[in-house]
């Protein structure tokens, strides 16, 4: 993947919405920790209320702590740098013929910017 490839608010959104199929186990803890109690957002992590329900799954715990002890944004981020390097293949950036937006999901057929119609 480029090493340029830039990870804006709307790209961060349309991976989230659409492929956290892709996330490890450990990976889908740590994310649901974080949208489960927003404030671990702002803090790094020293204890969750979600540490229960990871250890009757059987996921590392230490390994899902570690994904989360720099925070909401950096886990985002390192989760997308591995997503695009490992599967790229299963991502599809639907992106508007006319203006080049990105669409609001992989099957949209209509931009939610400049309403070009790709039907």
């Amino acid at each position: 993947m480029d090493e340029n490839f830039e990870t804006t608010e709307e790209v961060v959104s349309y991976l989230l919405t659409n492929y956290t199929n892709l996330m490890t186990l450990s990976e889908n803890a740590a994310w649901r920790n974080f949208s489960l109690d927003p404030r671990l957002k702002a803090y790094q992590p020293t204890g969750s209320l979600y540490i229960d329900r990871i250890e009757a799954l059987r996921i590392n715990v230490p390994q899902v702590t570690a994904l989360m002890k720099d925070g909401y944004d950096t886990f985002i981020q390192n989760w997308i740098k591995r997503i695009l390097n490992e599967d790229l293949d299963k991502i599809h950036f639907n992106c508007c013929i006319q203006c080049g937006a990105l669409a609001r999901t992989p099957l949209a057929q209509q931009c939610r910017f400049c309403g070009y119609d790709w039907h």
